[in-house]
This record gives C-alpha cells, structure tokens and sequence, in this order.
C-alpha cells in the first residue's frame, strides 16, 4: 500500500491516518473537540475511526498515509482495543526527537513515492512495517473495557447518523429529526455531536453538502444555483462564505479553472 497525495474533508477516518506537511503552510486538522495546526515539516496521526475534519488554511501539499483496518487487524490482533498517541511538541523537546525515527520513515516514503522507482511498492511496504513497529513498541495505549465499549457504541451511533445524513443530505434535515435517529433527545444530541465530532451537526451536514457540490461543479454543467436547490443548500450567501473558507476560491472559479 502506498502513500498517496489527496484532498482532505470532514469524514470517518476508516485507518489510521498520518499527515506530514512539507511547506512552510497550515494544515488545520479537528480531531473530537481538538485543534491541530499542522506547518512545515509536522505531522499528526489519526486513529482508527477517528471523527475528525480537516482545513486546508492555504494551498500546500500533504502526504497521507492509510492504513486498512484489515491489514491492522492481521498484523495486530488486539488493534480494536488500543489507540496510539502521539506528542505535539515543539522542535528541539525531548519529546519532538522522539518523534523523529517516524518522521525519518515518512520522508523515505514519501521520496519512494515521488520517484516510484522499480520495486518502490515493496521498499514502501517494508517501511510499513518498520513504522508500525514503532507506534506499537512506543506510543500505544491499551483502553480500559469499559472506555473501549463506550468507544464503540459511540462509533456505532456516529455511524448512523453520518449514514442518515448523506441518504438525506439534500433534505431540511432539522436537529429534532436526527435526534431522534440517534435516539436522543435534541439538546444532549447536539452536545454529544459536538463532543465527538468537534463542530456543531449543523456546520457538518453543510460541509456534506458542499463537497457534493463540489464535485459536481468539476463533473457537470449543472448551474450553481440548481446544484445548490438539488444538495439542500437554501442560503446562498452562507454557502458562498462556507465555499470560500474551505477552498479559498469561488463555485465559479473551481469550475473555470477545470
């Protein structure tokens, strides 16, 4: 499995993610109720299933390293019950050089991955290993059963509400009704989501919606207005601030420029 460059939203992360920045601009990443600002030559790791968003702040290159849960699954079979947690320190701590045998690995991945050489897929594969090595020799964490069955009813329910809303995005999804898909009553819904997601469900269905929007900016001739009445995007003048912030660009623009 190779690392690959890719655009970032909010999403499920279904692997363990990592992202190593190379210029000098932001990343910003929101993992559960945590910001992370991600600059030159820093890197953060996502868990397995981990709710999180991502910002791209200016236009930068980011290398992204996935790793299937059933590769986990067969190399470590008590994955489901640790978590790996990784410093965020500042340069020249003791606990940044702790961190630089992984960042050494990324580097080598991500100069396999620009030249892709004969044989680099398996040179990329063998440094697989020898950084799973190290997340699990230094930074795991075994949860506790009762946080790890509470982990997982929550993952369970995140994921029915994530599910609804994409079969329902363009809909007038109100709190009430997905409160009541997720079995709650409205106001422990929202903080419950906003506790685990890191943003207010109201902020997350308008991202779902615009990165449909997006892509069918790139991939149809659809006007802009009937993309936004066809994806449940009724305010135009937030969808234009929203857009902006996200891609720093206009709708128009994005599709000009394909």
């Amino acid at each position: 499995m190779s690392p690959r460059l890719q655009s970032m939203s909010p999403s499920t992360c279904q692997n363990i993610k990592r992202y190593l920045s190379f210029p000098a601009i932001l990343l910003s990443i929101t993992i559960a109720d945590q910001d992370y600002q991600l600059t030159d030559d820093t890197f953060l790791l996502i868990n397995s299933k981990a709710i999180h968003s991502t910002k791209c702040v200016h236009e930068n290159y980011a290398l992204v390293i996935q790793i299937p849960p059933n590769f986990l699954k067969h190399n470590l079979p008590d994955i489901d019950q640790l978590t790996f947690q990784l410093p965020f320190p500042r340069k020249q701590s003791p606990e940044y050089q702790k961190l630089l045998p992984l960042k050494h690995i990324l580097r080598k991945m991500y100069g396999l991955e620009l030249m892709q050489g004969d044989g680099y897929k398996l040179k990329i594969n063998s440094l697989l290993y020898d950084l799973l090595y190290l997340l699990y020799r230094d930074f795991r964490i075994e949860l506790p059963r009762n946080e790890f069955l509470k982990h997982t009813k929550n993952l369970s329910i995140l994921s029915k509400i994530m599910k609804y809303s994409e079969i329902n995005h363009s809909s007038d999804i109100s709190l009430d009704e997905i409160a009541r898909e997720a079995g709650f009553q409205t106001k422990y819904f929202c903080r419950f989501f906003k506790n685990n997601v890191g943003c207010t469900y109201l902020f997350y269905l308008n991202q779902l919606r615009i990165q449909y929007i997006y892509q069918d900016l790139l991939n149809t001739d659809t006007p802009i207005y009937q993309l936004l009445e066809k994806h449940g995007f009724t305010n135009y003048k937030l969808f234009r601030k929203m857009f902006y912030d996200r891609f720093h660009t206009t709708p128009r623009n994005i599709r000009k420029n394909e």
